[in-house]
């Protein structure tokens, strides 16, 4: 998310301009570093924020800790990895590759073509809205059996150090 809201911050910044002429590299690099700085502290504080709310589960003990700690560790490495992508290489390479002042870029192009592959899926999708609500609804049944079948455990017992009792 943090690398989202650093290249929109820009390219919002790019398009308050009021000059169209291109930008020289020095140029775009210090309209890059200008909008990043303005949005870095909201971008950073949210994902903090995200942060905070796994560590309650790295005080997990017992057999929650063992099993829901690691997904919290990763989580918790993977947002600052983000943190840092996105405060680093983000503005680096939108100072590189956006260019201001172009009519229709590649990203735009892309999501007029899925745009336009979208509609038309959508549209056969509502000329058969029964078939489709049929579907959704044997489906929905179907996974509702399949729910009672599952076990009533949601986590299972460890056996760890129980041999050494088994022994004795």
């Amino acid at each position: 998310d943090g690398a989202v809201i650093i290249v929109e911050a820009t390219l919002h910044h790019l398009g308050l301009r009021k000059s169209i002429s291109k930008l020289t590299q020095n140029e775009m690099d210090d309209e890059v570093f200008l909008s990043a700085s303005k949005i870095r502290s909201s971008a950073a504080f949210g994902e903090i924020i995200i942060l905070i709310v796994y560590l309650p589960i790295l005080t997990l003990i017992g057999i929650e800790g063992k099993m829901f700690r690691p997904m919290a560790q990763t989580v918790g490495f993977a947002l600052i990895g983000a943190l840092i992508f996105s405060v680093t290489y983000v503005p680096a390479l939108a100072a590189l590759v956006l260019k201001p002042g172009e009519r229709e870029n590649r990203s735009e192009r892309v999501m007029h073509q899925l745009r336009l592959r979208y509609e038309s899926v959508l549209q056969r999708a509502l000329n058969r809205g029964g078939s489709i609500l049929s579907v959704a609804l044997a489906l929905f049944v179907g996974a509702l059996l399949l729910f009672q079948q599952l076990g009533s455990v949601f986590i299972p017992s460890l056996e760890e150090g129980d041999l050494a009792m088994q022994l004795s």
